[in-house]
């Protein structure tokens, strides 16, 4: 791959792309536009970069690093999304054993989340049974995910 772009693969490193010190194994490179938009991360659609040799262990080590780094921030925004999404729909009441999470079915002994409005129909949950199940349907489409690029898209 590095002949193909007039570097000797000796020489072959992980490059910056302008000044952001991030390398650029692979940034892109594809002809269709829904492969690009799906590749696009926090800052938008990545700059079609060619794929370069690593042949460095550090550049190597540094690249998993930034891409551990990418995945965390993500997941990360993904949650605080989804978190932010049931946060508008959804009021903190002090539940004082009041009602019984839907979730867990345990006495919520402090602060219950209910949706708007509906206190009386008393679909109350754990400020924690919320946050673990949104971070395992984070990880669940993640997975997902994963799994269809494995496959090369075709799910069917």
């Amino acid at each position: 791959m590095a002949e193909l772009w007039g570097v000797d693969p000796a020489e072959a490193t992980a490059r910056v792309y302008r000044a952001s010190r991030v390398p650029t194994q692979y940034l892109g490179g594809t002809t269709h536009a829904h492969q690009a938009r799906r590749r696009a991360g926090l800052s938008g659609a990545l700059p079609r970069v060619p794929a370069v040799v690593v042949a460095d262990a550090a550049a190597q080590a540094a690249w998993q690093a930034f891409r551990a780094t990418q995945r965390r921030r993500r997941l990360l925004a993904i949650f605080a999304r989804m978190m932010a999404r049931f946060h508008e729909r959804h009021e903190r009441h002090w539940s004082m054993g009041r009602w019984e999470c839907v979730m867990c079915h345990k006495r919520i002994a402090a602060w219950a989340w209910l949706p708007h409005g509906m206190v009386e129909t008393a679909t109350a949950l754990h400020e924690e049974c919320v946050s673990r199940s949104m971070w395992d349907m984070v990880l669940h489409h993640e997975r997902l995910a994963r799994a269809t690029r494995s496959d090369g898209g075709l799910s069917s």
